[in-house]
């Protein structure tokens, strides 16, 4: 789908990225009415030490005009691959935007799936999935 069709696109963040996923996932807990542990400083931190990676395993949403509206991806699954986690992220704003949910989970979940082959040959694998709207 592109931007035309749905009014977002997937692609991986890059470091410009930063503002507006932090302000889409305050927006997010406001909504929701929790706290946010992690403080400026450890978003900062974690975006920066996470960049190459965040780059590989998770995409953000990006409506017209650039705003970050959604992101989603796998965290870094733990030995021996037989979990792999992964997340969305939306706006309140695109909350009823099934079409956005759906295409973050489906990459993440195939993302996921290049993981899988690191597993046990005998090992159930499963995706745990993490979600608020």
């Amino acid at each position: 789908m592109t931007l035309a069709q749905t009014g977002w696109q997937l692609r991986p963040p890059v470091a410009e990225d930063f503002e507006g996923y932090v302000t889409m996932i305050e927006k997010r807990a406001e909504a929701l009415h929790v706290q946010w542990r992690m403080t400026r400083a450890g978003w900062e931190e974690w975006w920066a030490t996470e960049q190459s990676r965040l780059t590989s395993d998770m995409r953000v949403a990006e409506a017209e005009g650039g705003r970050i509206v959604g992101a989603g991806g796998i965290e870094a699954p733990p030995e021996p691959f037989v979990v792999l986690p992964v997340w969305a992220s939306v706006h309140p704003e695109f909350w009823d935007r099934h079409d956005l949910w759906d295409a973050l989970y489906t990459w993440a979940a195939a993302r996921a799936l290049s993981f899988a082959d690191r597993a046990p040959a005998a090992a159930q694998v499963n995706l745990l999935g993490e979600a608020s709207d």
